[in-house]
């Protein structure tokens, strides 16, 4: 699990793991069993992810929130609309031409 992160939300939030413990229904050491767990529970993944405001994926990757986030923004895509080829690689590129094959589609 990404302790890193899990600390570093916990500091940014002003919480302390007694209290994130208590919302996630479990005892300060079960909490701490939790953390060094190396098959944790999805249930209990999802617990923590909704008391510390951050992804389960992120819980469970060593990457940083920000490169997670920047990697799942990146996209290629190829489109082919009434013969014509279009290729994307941004998010905004492809969401650009999908505007105009609706214009052409009208």
């Amino acid at each position: 699990m990404n302790i890193q992160l899990i600390e570093d939300k916990i500091t940014e939030k002003g919480l302390n793991k007694a209290t994130i413990a208590k919302e996630m229904g479990m005892s300060k050491q079960s909490f701490n069993a939790f953390l060094k767990s190396d098959n944790p529970t999805l249930q209990k993944l999802r617990a923590l992810s909704i008391v510390l405001g951050v992804t389960i994926t992120s819980l469970i990757d060593e990457e940083s929130e920000e490169d997670i986030k920047k990697r799942s923004q990146e996209i290629v895509a190829f489109v082919r609309y009434k013969g014509i080829h279009y290729t994307a690689d941004s998010l905004e590129e492809f969401l650009k031409q999908v505007e105009e094959i609706k214009t052409i589609a009208r």
